[in-house]
């Protein structure tokens, strides 16, 4: 172990060594270090500055649809965990994949990804401090200790690069700041026996030298019942721990440093069945595994940035790896005949460099981009027959994929006179990937490799025709990599699929009115999805298997409102309208090859919406009292292809509240918190095999919690 982790250090070390001396003295802080300004004395809404571009600008001057929370936001709202996003970003699902709790399942305006196998990569990037999570399993993580978040919406291959056609989610931690000593502490109570504890500290070491150690640990008793075992299943265990070390020698030259580390012993996601219709109670299961599962995750990254006046030089020069073993019962049923065991390890390595051009009419970036990643998965997978009990197939299989990333990039806004704009990008994508797949029962080895290559262009004009607002218009393409499939049949696992490409025409206006007390955003898009890649019936082999199946096209609404009429009340609004149908899609129905078009696409419900506010009473000398609410709706979501009913999940609308005391110097707070106070019992997600099961994976009920916080 110490001489991996001395390897570790010195690849770390020597790539950013190198990344700076190709491009001069150092490297600028990737757009990411930018801090969210809140100005609030004049009684108006905060300004948050974000980094969608890759450089510091207030969030409503880019000519880009993104969504920015700040921390305090985020605290408002009960916005804890990745999978809490969903509802404050208009056409965003986000649900767990089924089985893995801790796995994402992101839809971006009608297109995602709900695969947790390492052969299918994402169709929304998920980055913390610009490092890119490659793969699905544990992006459902809690936030710890982050400054800001933001969601960018639309293709952003451009600037961030492949597996983005739907957009990115940024996370922003805070950094070491060696100016002053602060403590932040939190521990909760809740319902099912929640237990958690947060803590967070940054510590001056010198006047240039700072470092923060951030810290998470809850558990929560099991939801669901299942009576194939006599025992309470979906307990959670988390401990999350991450560290930084920030160093600033001078006025241009800064070094941040930071380790990350994740323990997740949680159950995987017990179903509960529906084959024979609709069950009385979504958490009562009658299944027969025990959900064993463990994950670990770590991180290393080092971000240097030089300033040399006009020009920015950056590094990012990052490492991560995740292990995750996993026992689901897929059926839900007291007799198990469908099941799987996996054992999956990934490893990432990535190196960036930029260059960032600033002067009074030109802001520009170029850069470069490295990554390879490494993947072995093992499964056994349990195969059953619902006619016969005695007929149980258990099928191992043994992959691995190799897969190596180059790519160039850039992007130039022009400032053709004042107020208006254009912007002209692009990055060139190299990517090959090498898989094998071992099948014991065949018996036999399969092995493929394949390159591709992608130009993803972005084009935008603005106009800013005040202060108060900024009118664009984009035209953006994406693309999502190509990738092989898991099968005993050689034809399918030798057959690749190849990538995945969105253009998208969006325009969009962003307004602040009534001197910063009012602020809305409106976005309308187009995105047109060609050779989309889904699971179904591929006449060229045929055989059911994931390949190039349909184009698709998606059209639809965004807005987003926040209102702060007076200094004590805040409002906001957000509202999402998606119409996502495929164009061409052929699939077999009952042994037919059918045109079925008219279905509609997986994660897109047709609307959203969510309404809120937080309201703070001041008691006097006594401290102040917080008021916070909001309710969450989403339309039917289908959450497979065939669109299956049984598994869909109903239009739900959710409610959230809280209330909260503040002493008088703010640094204790003490706050009753609710979810889904309707109690609302729906499906997050389904699995469906005609003929074999139908089970569905319950989202959460009521819940309640009681913090107390500290800030120093």
């Amino acid at each position: 172990m110490a001489g991996f982790f001395t390897t570790t250090m010195t690849r770390l070390l020597t790539g950013t060594a190198a990344a700076l001396a190709l491009l001069a003295p150092g490297a600028s802080a990737f757009a990411q270090t930018a801090e969210s300004s809140a100005n609030r004395d004049d009684g108006g809404l905060e300004e948050i500055v974000v980094t969608a571009q890759r450089r510091e600008e207030s969030l409503q001057d880019i000519p880009v649809a993104v969504t920015a929370l700040s921390a305090q936001a985020l605290d408002d709202r009960q916005i804890t965990n990745v999978l809490d996003v969903a509802s404050q970003v208009p056409n965003l699902t986000i649900e767990a994949v089924t089985g893995l709790g801790n796995s994402a399942r992101v839809f971006l305006r009608g297109v995602g990804e709900d695969q947790a196998q390492f052969t299918a990569d994402a169709a929304v990037g998920i980055y913390v401090d610009g490092v890119y999570y490659a793969r699905t399993n544990g992006a459902l993580f809690d936030f710890l200790d982050i400054e800001r978040l933001e969601v960018l919406r639309g293709p952003q291959g451009t600037l961030y690069g492949r597996n983005t056609p739907g957009g990115a989610i940024n996370v922003i931690s805070r950094k070491p700041d060696p100016s002053a000593f602060g403590l932040r502490g939190e521990m909760t109570y809740g319902r099912f026996a929640q237990l958690e504890a947060k803590a967070a500290v940054n510590m001056p070491l010198t006047s240039t030298l700072a470092a923060t150690v951030s810290v998470l640990a809850k558990s929560r008793d099991g939801l669901s019942f299942a009576n194939g075992i006599n025992q309470q299943v979906g307990e959670r265990s988390v401990v999350s721990l991450r560290g930084a070390l920030g160093w600033e020698p001078s006025d241009r030259l800064t070094l941040r440093f930071t380790a990350d580390r994740t323990i997740d012993d949680s159950d995987t996601s017990v179903p509960t069945s529906n084959f024979a219709g609709p069950p009385a109670d979504l958490f009562v299961t009658g299944a027969s595994a025990y959900p064993n599962s463990t994950f670990r995750s770590s991180g290393l990254a080092l971000h240097a940035s030089y300033d040399l006046g006009a020009v920015t030089l950056g590094s990012i020069t990052a490492w991560r790896d995740l292990d995750q073993t996993a026992i689901l019962d897929n059926d839900g049923e007291v007799r198990l005949f469908s099941g799987f065991e996996s054992d999956a390890a990934q490893s990432q390595f990535s190196q960036e460099v930029t260059a960032s051009l600033s002067t009074d009419r030109i802001e520009a970036i170029v850069g470069g981009y490295f990554f390879d990643e490494n993947n072995d998965f093992f499964a056994l997978t349990l195969i059953g027959s619902r006619a016969n009990a005695a007929t149980r197939i258990a099928r191992p299989d043994l992959s691995k994929q190799f897969t190596r990333s180059y790519a160039i990039f850039g992007q130039a806004r022009y400032e053709l006179f004042e107020g208006l704009g254009i912007t002209l990008g692009g990055r060139y994508t190299w990517d090959e990937k090498s898989f094998s797949n071992t099948q014991p029962t065949v018996p036999a080895t399969f092995t493929a490799a394949r390159k591709w290559r992608d130009f993803s262009p972005k084009a935008t004009i603005d106009f800013q025709p005040s202060e108060e607002v900024t009118i664009y218009a984009t035209v953006a393409e994406g693309y999502k990599a190509g990738g092989f499939n898991r099968s005993n049949n050689r034809v399918v696992a030798e057959t690749p699929y190849n990538q995945e490409r969105v253009r998208t025409y969006e325009a969009g206006i962003k307004t602040e009115l009534l001197g910063r007390r009012l602020r809305l955003n409106l976005t309308g898009f187009t995105n047109d999805y060609t050779d989309l890649q889904l699971s179904s019936f591929d006449p060229a082999t045929g055989t059911t298997r994931r390949f190039n199946a349909a184009q698709a096209t998606t059209r639809g609404i965004e807005f987003e409102a926040s209102a702060r009429p007076v200094p004590e009340l805040d409002l906001y609004g957000v509202l999402g309208y998606l119409d996502a149908h495929y164009d061409v899609f052929v699939d077999r129905v009952g042994g037919v090859l059918t045109d079925v078009s008219s279905r509609k696409l997986k994660g897109a419900p047709k609307w959203q919406y969510t309404a809120g506010f937080g309201y703070d009473l001041g008691l006097a000398d006594s401290g102040t009292l917080r008021f916070a609410g909001e309710a969450a709706y989403r339309s039917r979501v289908f959450n497979n292809v065939a669109n299956n009913l049984a598994i869909a999940t109903a239009g739900r609308t959710l409610v959230n509240a809280s209330v909260g005391y503040r002493t008088p110097d703010e640094r204790w707070t003490l706050t009753l918190a609710g979810k889904n106070l309707l109690d609302r019992q729906y499906p997050g997600n389904g699995i469906f095999i005609g003929g074999l099961l139908s089970a569905v994976y319950p989202a959460d009920p009521l819940t309640w919690s009681i913090s107390l916080r500290y800030r120093y």
